[in-house]
């Protein structure tokens, strides 16, 4: 079994994070594609009428609880079916999960374990004796393990058996340590520096503890049990940060240590044979180097200078089990500062190699590997902070079922967009880097996933991105918003390859002094866009004349205060020319600007909407020929629907999107001929799409999990099956996600 524990200093916010990105003058938005309707790129010709909409996204398991972050699996109730015991540190409860079968878990039925004081491991055994499963709760902040003794159907009737710690307890275990038959249980306290060990006698009683005394200074952060020495009694690995080192304690007769390791800060260990050779190993992972390694254990003891395998994200915590059915033992690693969870292919020999990163719910804090779903295939199971749900990937012929992240090598990723650059006929993407001001190419191949392609360093602050056919020459270019213009990435002729314009020794084309939002639009009817830029950082509207040769001059400049944020154009009057229409962020308010027909617009009307309207996107919702608006609002739980009646008039509702409503697109997701909405939360990490009835309504609301701090989102077909994948960029996990749309 794996145990870990890692500090959290604080509660990281998406929201917060948002707002602080805004305050700075950076630059995120979502779905950039110049707000044309399809948006996306690639893939092959396209389908009919969807009657299922569906994407390859984690299962949700609901908890009953909120921070779902410990969790054993057992056979509570005797029924043959695999139950889930979770530990809930906000709610301070342990709820039972009853298994339903296929991967179903019933959170109303079972029982509810009073466990105050944020119970955090718990670990599962026979602890009296009488054949039923037993439970024992590390309790943190109340300082006490709640020893929870089972019925075998279901419940758990007696009063637990409550047992002291130290000044800050860390991790627990249950073995025999002492080789008499019996369950023990072990904890790691790091407030009083020291191991305690809970001598069992097997009929649900616990001798009075026997205190180890760590070294002064010792900081132990993981803890793994097992007989690594096949001796008939189980030995503990403990890691212990501030000493940078590991040791093995032995309490059968009189306790003792030995030095297993130093020089090494691990947050995670997991004893399991990961070589095959019949000997149990210790997988342990290093968030400070990134790295994952395999100690591997002998007749003789551990071998030193254990392998190591890199990680592209500093892991918290590390499973082992056979995810992909080869025979070989494979791994998973949760990272909780970023939201995911790296899998890791073993080939037999204790080396691994990375192979996926996957999206959970909240922060992930204990990964399990295990047939969760009773289908003989290996499931990955995952305990979060900050949720209300366990994320269940499920195992498939050597895959798993769920989103993929990619752009390892990104630092700040917001803006993504979907379109085949290469013309094979699969749609890429694109991915503007805020911190390292660069853009990034990812080619999709063939065999699905993307691959690394070029890199172009744009400026500071790279962000939202737009395509366009900018000097009308017949291909797509792709301008980028700065943090003190705009440059554009310019396709050239038959090579499928781009160039930056201005280049980078020279200024970008000037947009203000934070343009947030950029809109590609022809405002003077000559064939070519003008682009508009809504600058956040000058609190102002920024029109840029476009022109052959790449060329933009400044056209004109609008005062707009209280945050210009989102932009959007459609001919709202009727007059044949192009208008604007903005969101004053901090007003919550939008304003329409009327076009003059010579790429110059003035203010028209101001709408006011609900708490902090970020993004606009435009559609026929009601099928009367007019252009309708719908807005996501950062401030709540609901996007505005604006549907045009006359001139700049519009009738306003809300609909209920999700908790911080963000990323946002209109298209006609089921291909019905209605437009719909998706929409990406920020604080929940999921995702919404309301499917258009043509009258001003939506028939149904979808939800799916999706990732947690989503703010940029596009379209595109990067499998060639000829549907519209969905691809999410996140301020929190950095890194671009890619949902597989599997609708039929």
């Amino acid at each position: 079994m794996e145990t870990r524990r890692i500090t959290m200093r604080h509660k990281f916010s998406p929201f917060r994070s948002f707002l602080s990105l805004l305050g700075a003058g950076a630059l995120l938005l979502p779905a950039a594609a110049c707000h044309r309707s399809g948006g996306g790129g690639g893939g092959g010709a396209p389908v009919g009428f969807l009657k299922n909409l569906a994407f390859s996204v984690r299962q949700e398991i609901p908890t009953g609880g909120e921070g779902p972050m410990g969790v054993v699996a057992g056979d509570f109730d005797g029924d043959g079916v695999l139950d889930l015991a979770v530990s809930h540190t906000v709610t301070g409860t342990v709820r039972i999960l009853p298994g339903q079968g296929k991967g179903l878990y019933d959170e109303k039925a079972g029982a509810t374990l009073s466990a105050p004081g944020s119970p955090l491991d718990l670990v599962k055994g026979d602890f009296d004796g009488d054949g039923a499963l037993d439970l024992a709760v590390l309790r943190v902040q109340d300082r006490k393990v709640s020893v929870f003794f089972g019925d075998g159907k279901g419940a758990f009737p007696a009063k637990p058996l409550e047992l002291s710690t130290g000044k800050g307890p860390v991790a627990l275990e249950a073995a025999d340590l002492d080789g008499d038959k019996n369950l023990d249980l072990l904890a790691a306290d790091a407030g009083s520096e020291e191991l305690l060990f809970w001598k069992g006698d097997g009929k649900g009683s616990f001798a009075k503890a026997l205190v180890v005394k760590l070294p002064a200074g010792s900081e132990p952060l993981a803890l793994a049990a097992a007989d690594f020495d096949k001796d008939g009694a189980a030995e503990a690995a403990l890691a212990d940060a501030s000493a940078a080192e590991v040791r093995i304690y032995s309490f059968a007769g009189t306790p003792s240590s030995s030095l297993l390791l130093s020089g090494k800060s691990f947050t995670g260990l997991a004893a399991a044979d990961l070589n095959g050779d019949g000997w149990l190993d210790l997988g342990a992972v290093s968030p400070g180097e990134k790295k994952v390694y395999a100690i591997l254990g002998g007749s003789r003891g551990f071998l030193p200078n254990p392998e190591s395998s890199a990680l592209s994200g500093a892991g918290s915590a590390v499973s082992a089990g056979d995810l992909d059915g080869d025979g070989n033992l494979d791994l998973a690693v949760p990272v909780t500062d970023e939201g995911i969870v790296l899998v890791l292919k073993g080939d037999g020999t204790g080396a691994f190699r990375e192979t996926g990163a996957l999206p959970v719910t909240g922060l992930p804090w204990t990964a399990r590997i295990g047939d969760f779903t009773g289908d003989g295939k290996a499931d990955l199971l995952v305990g979060a902070g900050l949720s209300g749900a366990l994320s269940l990937y499920r195992g498939t012929a050597g895959d798993l079922v769920g989103g993929r992240c990619y752009g390892s090598d990104l630092a700040q990723p917001y803006f993504v967009v979907s379109t085949d650059l290469d013309r094979d006929g699969l749609a890429d993407l694109v991915v503007s880097d805020r911190k390292s001001g660069k853009v990034h190419f990812y080619m999709a191949k063939k065999e699905g996933g993307f691959q690394a392609g070029p890199v172009f360093d744009v400026g500071k602050m790279a962000g939202n991105l737009v395509r366009g056919d900018f000097d009308g020459d017949g291909l797509e270019d792709i301008a980028v918003a700065l943090d003190d213009g705009v440059r554009v990435l310019k396709r050239l002729p038959g090579t499928g390859r781009y160039t930056l314009l201005p280049p980078r020794e020279k200024p970008p084309f000037q947009a203000g002094l934070g343009p947030f939002e950029v809109l590609a639009q022809d405002l003077d009817g000559d064939g070519l866009p003008e682009l508009a830029a809504a600058d956040y950082g000058g609190n102002a509207l920024t029109l840029l004349k476009g022109g052959k040769g790449m060329a933009f001059t400044p056209l004109q400049k609008i005062e707009v205060p209280d945050g210009p944020l989102g932009l959007a154009a459609g001919d709202f009057d009727g007059d044949g020319k192009g208008d604007l229409v903005l969101s004053r962020f901090k007003a919550s308010r939008l304003v329409f600007f009327q076009g003059k027909g010579d790429g110059t617009v003035k203010e028209a009307a101001q709408i006011p909407v609900a708490a902090l309207p970020n993004y606009i996107r435009t559609a026929d919702f009601n099928g009367d020929g007019r252009t309708d608006l719908v807005v996501s609002n950062l401030g709540g739980s609901a996007v505005t629907l604006l549907l045009h009646e006359q001139g700049f008039r519009f009738s306003l509702s809300k609909v209920a999107a999700g908790e911080q409503p963000s990323a946002l697109l209109a298209r006609d997701m089921n291909g019905d001929g209605f437009a719909d909405v998706l929409v990406a939360t920020v604080e929940k990490g999921d995702f919404r799409i309301l499917v258009g009835d043509g009258k001003g309504g939506f028939s149904s609301i979808l939800r799916f999990p999706g990732v947690r701090g989503a703010v940029s989102a596009d379209l595109g077909d990067t499998d060639g099956d000829g549907l519209k994948d969905l691809v999410l960029g996140s301020i929190y996990n950095r890194r671009v996600t890619l949902f597989r749309n599997l609708s039929k």
